[in-house]
Formats: structure tokens, sequence, C-alpha cells
């Protein structure tokens, strides 16, 4: 437990500190407390190695095939992009995942099957590696917090994507009539 003396020490440095001064420098602290970046509200993570002309160029092709007129289109454009960015960087959390559990448990099983088998390993061990992965990080809950985001980005790609057909459909005379909204109150009969 801190002691009084010791926090008040610690109130007294961090008045000393200023943090950033630079632009870049701001820019890379406000990453610090990143993880993942599944779930940010910056569109482009520099800290996480992605810029900005790879999204506009994904913007400009999706853009390109989803054709929205007007704001209402374009907004749900907007949106189809942000979440395909977003199920990328989650693609990329998953892969860096199981990157990272290929150097921590393929060399040690590779050993271990060595000393069982008396000689050198002649296989590659990134699946059991992976394996391992599966059923370690699992406990710890990586991969099934990985598994919800994307069930929850994915259903709002889907919610969007489809809301700007149901639009383009209906501008072009193809759909139906446009929902109406009905307020509905529930009571007794007595």
């Amino acid at each position: 437990m801190t002691t009084d003396k010791q926090a008040l020490a610690n109130r007294r440095n961090a008045g000393k500190s200023t943090g950033p001064v630079t632009v870049s420098g701001k820019a890379v602290s406000a990453q610090n407390a990143l993880k993942h970046g599944v779930l940010a509200q910056a569109q482009v993570l520099v800290s996480m190695g992605e810029d900005a002309k790879t999204l506009e160029g994904l913007r400009e092709r999706l853009l390109e095939d989803l054709q929205p007129e007007g704001e209402l289109e374009e907004l749900l454009a907007d949106r189809v992009v942000a979440l395909v960015w977003r199920l990328r960087r989650l693609h990329l959390a998953e892969v860096g995942l199981f990157d990272e559990a290929a150097k921590r448990y393929a060399d040690p099983l590779a050993r271990v099957l060595e000393e069982a088998q008396g000689g050198p390993a002649r296989k590659n061990y990134a699946a059991a590696a992976a394996g391992w992965t599966f059923q370690l990080e699992l406990t710890e809950g990586a991969l099934n917090s990985l598994s919800r985001y994307e069930a929850g980005i994915e259903r709002g790609l889907f919610k969007a994507l489809h809301e700007l057909q149901r639009l383009q459909a209906y501008r072009a005379g193809v759909g139906g009539p446009l929902p109406i909204a009905l307020d509905v109150e529930v009571g007794s009969l007595a």
C-alpha cells in the first residue's frame, strides 16, 4: 500500500512532467493504453502500422462497388468501410496472436519431442503450436474476445450493407415502401 509520503512524492514528480511536446510525440502517447485496437475510436492506428493511404484505397474501392447516392447512402457506405477496416484489424490481431504462440510454443514443443524421440524432430510444429494456442489462450480469453468482436463487427457490417441495399432498391423503384415507424402502447384492457 502507498504511504502518504510516497503519494506526496508521486504528486510532486507528476507535476514536473510536461508530457510529449511534439505533434508526433503526442500522437504516439495517445496510443499508450491501446491493447489490440479492435474497438479503437480512431480509424487509422499509426502505432499499429496502419496508414491513411491504405484506408483511403479501401474506401475508394468499396465506394466504387457500393455506388452510394445521397447523404444517407454515403453515411451507410462509410459505415461499411469503417467496419471492413475494423474486421481487417481484427484479423491482423488474430494472426499476431498465433505468431506469438508459434514463437512461444513451437520451439519448446520441438525440443520436448526431440528428447522423446531421441533425435532431431522432422516436423514443422507450427500446427501444434496453433493447437496449444487454442488450448492455452482460450482459458485466458484472447481468442474468445476476438471471436466476440468479430461477430459484433460482422453483424454491424451486414446490417449497414442490407440497409444500404434496401435504400438503393427503393430509390431504383425495385423495393417495397420504406417502413413506417409506429408508436405502440401496450396496456391492460380493464
